[in-house]
């Protein structure tokens, strides 16, 4: 008998450890019986395969997305030279910012370079570009200039980047904030 004492507990189908007082097998509560692979056929979710899928596809189409804006965006030069005006400025009212000292933006019409004082960076201006600026102080050389205080202001003036009589941005250099605004962008 499994219940005198000194006797070891038995195994098997009639009073083991492992089972109930009515002689059926006790499970644990996170098990469940084998069911087959058919029982997982109709799980809810998706499977690692068709996941795969849809993120390949994702991949693929926005990587052509990307190259075409990038295409466009690199196939015309003079789009691209207003863009870069514009992080110049951004790039000197930084640079008056961190440094503590005036940063001077000027633009030479005769070498066709916008540049900032003390060799802090320039800008090639393109053949086929026009800048005109209004509100600007002329330096001792015949430049126009502008002007980025440490505090944050400039000394204000508003550019017109134009190539073939088109304008392609109205760009003003705020007095207060010293942020560069375009106030008018047209194709």
């Amino acid at each position: 008998m499994s219940g005198e004492a000194g006797s070891a507990p038995k195994d098997g189908p009639s009073g083991g450890p492992g089972e109930r007082p009515g002689g059926e097998a006790r499970r644990h509560p996170m098990r469940r019986p084998w069911r087959g692979v058919s029982a997982y056929r109709f799980a809810p979710g998706f499977t690692l395969v068709e996941l795969l899928v849809v993120l390949i596809i994702i991949a693929v189409g926005s990587s052509l997305v990307f190259v075409r804006i990038g295409r466009g965006l690199g196939a015309d030069p003079s789009r691209r030279f207003a863009v870069e005006f514009s992080q110049l400025v951004r790039k000197g009212r930084t640079q008056a910012l961190w440094d503590g000292v005036p940063v001077a933006v000027c633009i030479d019409p005769a070498a066709r370079v916008v540049s900032l004082s003390e060799g802090r960076g320039s800008l090639a201006i393109p053949e086929t570009i026009r800048i005109e600026a209004d509100g600007l102080l002329r330096s001792a050389w015949g430049h126009a200039c502008t002007v980025l205080y440490p505090d944050g202001s400039s000394a204000g003036g508003m550019f017109k980047i134009s190539k073939d009589r088109i304008v392609l941005a109205r760009l003003q250099l705020d007095t207060v904030t010293g942020a560069l605004v375009p106030y008018r962008v047209e194709p």
